[in-house]
This record gives C-alpha cells, sequence and structure tokens, in this order.
C-alpha cells in the first residue's frame, strides 16, 4: 500500500509542477476544478448519499458555485471565495440529513456528531 501511494506521487507531482509553470491560469482552473468535482463526487458517497441523481446534483452545485466564483468575482476575491465554496461545499452530509433546511428556519432536530441520533433542539424562549 505504501508503495502504491509513493508510486502515484511519483507520476502526480511532476504532472502538477509541469502543469503550474506550463499552462495558463485558466486551464489550471479547469483541471482542478475537474480535480475538486471527482472529489466532490466522492465526499457525496462518503457522506451516505447512495443514488445517481442525488450525487449528480450535488456535483453539479458544486461545479456551477465554483464556475460562479470563476466568472463573477474580481480577481481578489475569486481565491477567498473559491474556498469558502469549497469548503462548504465539502459537507454533502449536512444536505442528506436536512440540517441546512432545518438550521435555516430554525425549526428540526440536530444530529449530534458522537452520538448519530437525531435529538430535538433545548425547549425555551425564541
Amino acid at each position: 500500500m505504501l508503495w502504491q501511494r509513493i508510486a502515484t506521487a511519483l507520476v502526480l507531482i511532476p504532472l502538477v509542477v509541469a502543469g503550474l509553470l506550463l499552462l495558463d491560469t485558466a486551464k489550471v482552473a479547469i483541471v482542478f476544478g475537474l480535480v475538486l468535482l471527482l472529489g466532490a463526487a466522492e465526499m457525496a458517497r462518503l457522506a451516505g448519499l447512495t443514488k445517481f441523481l442525488p450525487i449528480a446534483v450535488y456535483v453539479a452545485v458544486v461545479g456551477v458555485l465554483l464556475w460562479l466564483a470563476w466568472d463573477l468575482l474580481v480577481p481578489q476575491l475569486r481565491t477567498s471565495m473559491q474556498w469558502i465554496i469549497a469548503t462548504w461545499c465539502s459537507s454533502p452530509s449536512r444536505w442528506s440529513r436536512g440540517d441546512v433546511i432545518s438550521s435555516a428556519s430554525g425549526v428540526g432536530g440536530r444530529r449530534s456528531c458522537c452520538s448519530g441520533r437525531w435529538s430535538s433542539p433545548a425547549p425555551g424562549p425564541r
């Protein structure tokens, strides 16, 4: 297993360095974007999305957000916004559990990261 990782690194490191030095910014962004979309699909599978359509929708949303960040933002803000989008999109488990909707609306339960069970919000004044 370690030899596979070393062999992969020996192949990929020269490719990445050559790509960074020889390609223009737009082409490097496309290559990194494709890698990020592959990672988004893998994150969706790790989060428990098993059917093709939810995974495809998640990857499409990540792709559209990255394209909008690249196309609409001024260059000074692009990198920051792309990191923010990538960080938010790296948690598709929030989508599958409905946490995004319930946290936005203020209703619904929360899931404890340790127990894996749903718990109702603590009663109290709103």
